[in-house]
């Protein structure tokens, strides 16, 4: 996973900036630009131009530098420049930009930050207070997310009426992007502020402030709306099986089958959905710090103070974020593994 991390955190150096060969930026009247296929009935106008906006002219494919110079006597043009094509992978920059992270390693660099006011320096210096910052609020509604799934889908479970709103909820989340989560709550955030007419929470960073709460709700609420559809769906299977029908024929409650039965049961269920629920929750970690300006291991990858400066920096962050994913998912594994859990009907223990 770490190599594959390492890999793939480089693609984006991999990409070179390529020139159309087939158009032409002009900077010229729109009378001039359009008499230009009079004179070469090859050439075609593709977009309006003007001495303030450059239009654009397609010419033969292979032939930009030789039309360049031609239209470039043309009289009224001003001005003759290239247009940017689609980036072009290239092999030879993403092996020079793996090994650039390499030999920074090797000398102990993990990469560069930059500011305007400080200039380069190491990302050591400040990937502790990264990582904590992240896993304050990425830890915390992770565990948040998994017992409040839990808890709910029990609920529901025993009461009809209320599973009914909570599935209702639990679509409506499923079907959110995180991003526009974020923006949802920064939005309602804004609009209570106008309504209280005062400050209510913090949506961005701000003179070391952090925001807190909007984070930890768009990392809890995804992954705890996925827990809590596994564990729902799990436990209607549950509830058809024979020990369930048994227990309720002795006249245990709905709640006490639950409790002391189905509960068990689906907790390789919930085990088995755990890493799925990580991932979502890092990533969701990543666009809220991204959208709050948040200085962490996700908001470094686009803030307005700080930014990478270095092949090895970014590659560093990606593999950071990378060993928290592991080590939250070789915990859970130790935990099922300690807890035994076991998927066996009417026989699963903890």
């Amino acid at each position: 996973m770490m190599i594959g991390i390492f890999l793939f955190s480089h693609l984006g150096f991999a990409l070179e900036d390529t020139v159309a060969k087939d158009r032409i930026k002009l900077i010229a009247e729109a009378s001039i630009l359009y008499s230009i296929p009079e004179t070469f009935p090859e050439t075609k106008v593709v977009q309006d131009g003007s001495t303030l906006k450059p239009g654009i002219l397609q010419v033969p494919y292979g032939k930009v530098a030789e039309y360049s110079k031609k239209i470039a006597k043309f009289n009224g043009v001003r001005r003759v420049l290239p247009v940017q094509g689609p980036p072009a992978f290239s092999l030879s920059r993403y092996g020079n930009a793996l090994e650039d992270s390499l030999k920074a390693y090797a000398k102990g660099d993990f990469g560069t930050l930059y500011t305007n006011y400080r200039g380069d320096y190491p990302l050591t210096e400040n990937l502790g207070m990264m990582f904590s910052r992240t896993a304050s609020y990425l830890l915390s509604a992770l565990a948040f997310a998994i017992v409040a799934a839990t808890f709910l889908a029990m609920l529901a479970s025993t009461r009809p009426l209320i599973g009914k709103v909570f599935d209702g909820i639990h679509s409506i989340l499923i079907a959110l992007p995180d991003f526009l989560l974020v923006v949802i709550l920064q939005m309602l955030c804004i609009f209570l502020a106008n309504l209280l007419d005062r400050p209510v929470y913090l949506i961005i960073e701000f003179s070391g402030e952090v925001p807190f709460l909007i984070p930890f709700a768009t990392i809890a609420l995804v992954p705890g709306a996925l827990i809590y559809g596994t564990l729902r769906v799990a436990i209607r299977r549950e509830w058809a099986e024979d020990y369930v029908v048994t227990a309720r024929a002795k006249g245990l409650s709905r709640f006490q089958i639950i409790v002391s039965h189905v509960l068990r049961n689906v907790m390789e269920d919930l085990f088995a959905v755990l890493p799925k629920a990580i991932s979502l929750a890092v990533g969701g970690a990543v666009v809220a710090e991204v959208l709050c300006q948040i200085f962490g291991l996700g908001g470094i990858i686009r803030n307005p103070v700080f930014s990478i400066g270095s092949f090895a920096g970014m590659s560093s962050v990606c593999l950071v974020l990378g060993f928290i994913m592991f080590g939250l998912h070789l915990f859970f594994a130790i935990l099922k593994k300690l807890l035994r859990v076991e998927n066996k009907r009417g026989e699963a223990s903890l």
